[in-house]
């Protein structure tokens, strides 16, 4: 299992999407809605981490990444949001629990704040965290 993270800080502007972005819009978020909340689909941790570049190119974050066990592999989701205008984040997904409270100790000695987490059982009964921490600009 491997995690991907990357730390952005944003220079350039802010990108405002209309509440129903055009199907073909270049800066649309690539997911699907779910019941008004866009999430995308659910992927392996290879698949999801294209999705998070993807996005990234967007301009866009993951604000909320969720984890779960799947019939065959883990398997994550996020809500992908515009990036504000200097934000800095650090996301990751499939983290166990001594890498994620690491983490969470150094990114609050940098400023950081944790934006979301969540944790699932992966299938040899190992915690899985997925979280997403950021910072403004000015701090």
């Amino acid at each position: 299992m491997w995690c991907s993270c990357l730390l952005l800080v944003a220079s350039e502007l802010t990108l405002t999407l209309p509440s129903t972005p055009a199907p073909d819009d270049p800066d649309r978020p690539i997911m699907a809605p779910a019941q008004g909340v866009r999430f995308s689909k659910w992927l392996p941790s290879d698949e999801y981490h294209q999705l998070f570049n993807e996005n990234l190119a967007r301009r866009f974050y993951p604000a909320k990444v969720e984890g779960k066990q799947g019939a065959d592999e883990a398997l994550y989701r996020a809500r992908f949001v515009p990036r504000p205008q200097g934000l800095g984040f650090y996301s990751y997904h499939g983290m166990t629990t001594a890498s994620y409270s690491a983490r969470a100790a150094r990114f609050q000695q940098l400023g950081y704040r944790e934006l979301s987490s969540m944790s699932f059982l992966d299938a040899a009964g190992v915690r899985r965290h997925c979280a997403t921490w950021i910072r403004d600009k000015q701090n």
